[in-house]
């Protein structure tokens, strides 16, 4: 019996995590701290972003907020307002660490906020706690 459920679980796909942040070498941290457990989309925009979801449905989405042209807050917006998506988790990734900024990373959809730079162990915990 173990040999069946071992290939059920090679033959599982892995959760999509949807990493959004405008720092390529932040994506590539976050790509390899994930990758062995998750299949990540790294990209560096709020449009790139929306372009996936047209093809890819993410399980949970890591999310900086401070980005040019559409930051995170919008984003989450928009996010939310897919009826697909209305519970899918939201983790804000940040450094901007005040109380007014979790507040607003809360009321804009957020589940979550973490500080950059994230250690693993927080990072992966935090996944968990979202994907089980």
């Amino acid at each position: 019996m173990a040999e069946y459920v071992d290939a059920a679980v090679q033959n599982m796909e892995k959760p999509v995590i949807l990493a959004v942040d405008d720092k390529p070498e932040l994506l590539t941290a976050i790509a390899s701290i994930l990758e062995s457990e998750f299949k990540v989309i790294a990209v560096t925009s709020g449009r790139a972003a929306l372009n996936v979801l047209e093809k890819h449905t993410p399980r949970l989405f890591l999310l900086d907020i401070e980005m040019p042209r559409m930051d995170g807050y919008e984003l989450a917006k928009v996010i939310r307002r897919q009826k697909r998506f209305e519970s899918a988790p939201i983790i804000f990734l940040t450094g901007k660490s005040t109380r007014n900024d979790v507040v607003a990373a809360i009321k804009n959809g957020g589940n979550d906020y973490l500080l950059k730079p994230v250690e693993k162990e927080l990072l992966l915990g935090k996944i968990q706690k979202y994907l089980g």
